[in-house]
Formats: C-alpha cells, structure tokens, sequence
C-alpha cells in the first residue's frame, strides 16, 4: 500500500500531490516538466518535501511532523532509472552484486538465482556493452530484486529504448511485476503505456495532482479538464444553456442532451466522432473538412460544421479505409453520441 500526501515549494514551481492505493500497479500520467520524476524522487528519499507523510504499506518513511525522514537506503525501495544506471565497466554479475544491501547475505545463491529467474544466465559475465537493451533492462530490474523492495519505482522505463523493443521489454516488466507481485508506481507521459500497465492512476499537471482513479474510469469519465487534455482528448468546448438546448460555444454547434450534467466544459475524444452520410439521427451537422492529416492507420480530420461563421473546429479521427470510402462523397456530415460527451469541471 502507498499513502501519499506531499507538498514541495521549489520557487517556480510548486509539487502538490496526494493518493492513497493498495493496487498492484499505480500509474502517474501527465506532460513533461509536470512533476511526476519528482514525486519519485520524494519518495524514495533522494528529494525531502517541505510537509506531509509517506506510508509503505503501513512503515513511515516520512512524516514532517513527526520529524521521520528514513534515508533513501533505509526505505526499501527499488528505483529503476530511465538509462538502467548500469556501471558500464563491471559485469552484468558484478553489477547485480553491487545493488545488495545486506552483507552478510549469501551473495552467490542470491545472484544467481536472480539471473536465473530473469533468464540472464548465459550473459552473467558480460558487460553492458556487449548486451541488448532487453538484457541491460532485465540486469537493471534483477540488481532491484535482490533486496526484496516494498516498492518499485519505474520512471518512463522505456524512454531509452527503440520503438520496435518496447513492446517486449514492456511485456518483461509487467511479467516481472506480476511474478515478484511487487507494488510498483510507474511514471509516463505516455497513455497508452498507462493504460496497459497501470490499475489505477493519478494525473499531475503543473505540479498539481488530481484524485486517483481506476485506469478505465479515468479514460471514460475524466471529470477534470486537466485530467481529459492529459488521458488525450483534444475537443473541448465552453457550454451555455439555451431554450432547452445547449450551445457548445467553441464548435458552433446546439447539442441536444437529455440527461446532461453540469459543468464548465464538454470534452468529446476525436475517435467517438463519426462521419455519415445520412442526417436521420440528433446532434448531426453537415461537415465542412478544413484539413486532412493522413497517419500510419488513420487520417485525422478538421471539420466544423458547413455554411458556419464560427471559427471553432472538431478533431475527428477515422480508419483509412472508412475514409478512402466516404471521401468526396457530395454530402457528409459528422455525428455526435449523447453517450459520448464528456462532462467536465475547470
């Protein structure tokens, strides 16, 4: 279990973050320079807060109250670097036998049977440049592993790795996690990776975090603004109440909303978008395409809606073979789900 509740004034900046989770695998998502390294290195000890608390499942290793502040080597907790922090002169075995703690142990027995368990074996004397991404990652993951962490910290594992190797370094890890059933707090910016990795996550945007979610609450109800823009939804619109309709002030469009909820913004995912070719259903607007972006699976499309003098835009994502079918077809429109639209606070 973590408990978490941080705050640290770095001028500038501002850390402001706090969760509580007994989930396997917690994730924090958000943008570059959001502060997400930063809660890592609070909690393990390398950065002191300037108040609150930290619990590893149920042992203080922080407490600006209580004056406890364990030093990093005293937390038990495994911090696995974005470039491994391989010693590049020792041996994949030396390099795991650096990362004991305890002395008085069998190093030997300990060793080796990491290097077996994580299929590192037949490289034990090799260096780490002699050995594969995949490999230095595994060593990384086994020198951690030897001191029976309470909590592994991954920040962006793969940020160093060539696309074609993070899918099955990304499979390793999760493998890795799931065996040892280790707690584990993985950082990203990368949503997809969350997604697939994480069971729930918290956002951090500009220092500041926002309540822990279920992973898949999160992408289907984000609640927040910021929560939508960081788990990748790109249409957001001001919302006014009219006549029983609503207005969303920044496409120029009425939507019809039975069971709408209040809020300060709608969100719809570029996705959920979809063009017809028929104006028989509500909340469907003729399409005026502005651009056309084609991707490696899809095309991604700006449209607002024809004959408008509004200059607000929709992002709307659609497969290839979807839209090699219906393009430059005379009429399209494009088509709003009720079910879709995301109800959003400031």
């Amino acid at each position: 279990m973590i408990d978490l509740d941080i705050y640290k004034d770095f001028g500038s900046f501002k850390l402001d973050i706090a969760f509580t989770s007994s989930d396997q695998v917690v994730g924090i998502l958000g943008p570059s320079g959001s502060g997400k390294s930063l809660t890592l290195k609070c909690l393990a000890g390398i950065i002191k807060p300037d108040r609150g608390r930290i619990v590893i499942n149920d042992r203080v290793v922080f407490d600006s109250k209580k004056n406890i502040n364990l030093k990093a080597q005293d937390r038990r907790i495994g911090y696995f670097f974005q470039d491994y922090a391989l010693f590049p002169n020792m041996s994949v075995y030396d390099n795991i036998r650096a990362g004991i703690r305890d002395k008085k142990a069998n190093h030997k027995a300990i060793i080796n049977k990491k290097l077996e368990e994580l299929g590192l074996s037949h490289i034990r004397n090799k260096k780490p440049s002699e050995i594969s991404g995949g490999e230095k990652q595994r060593t990384a993951l086994a020198r951690i592993l030897v001191n029976d962490a309470d909590l592994l910290l991954l920040d962006e594992p793969y940020s160093a790795i060539d696309e074609y190797l993070r899918w099955k370094i990304e499979v390793d890890i999760k493998e890795t996690i799931e065996k040892y059933k280790i707690p584990t707090l993985f950082v990203s910016h990368n949503m997809d990776e969350v997604y697939r990795m994480c069971d729930s996550l918290v956002t951090i945007n500009k220092g500041k975090g926002e309540a822990i979610k279920k992973t898949k609450d999160l992408f289907t109800n984000p609640e927040t603004l910021s929560a939508a823009e960081i788990s990748g939804c790109r249409n957001f619109s001001r919302i006014e109440e009219w006549e029983g309709k609503y207005r969303a002030c920044d496409w120029g469009i009425d939507l019809d909303i039975g069971a709408y909820r209040k809020s300060d913004f709608l969100g719809i995912r570029s996705h959920s978008i979809r063009i017809v070719e028929e104006n028989s259903r509500e909340n469907t607007y003729p399409l005026d395409l502005i651009k056309e972006i084609e991707e490696i699976y899809k095309y991604s499309l700006i449209v607002r809606p024809k004959n408008s003098n509004h200059q607000g835009s929709l992002r709307v994502d659609i497969d290839k073979d979807e839209w090699n079918r219906l393009k430059g077809k005379e009429n399209l429109y494009f088509h709003i789900d009720e079910k879709d639209l995301l109800y959003l606070k400031k």
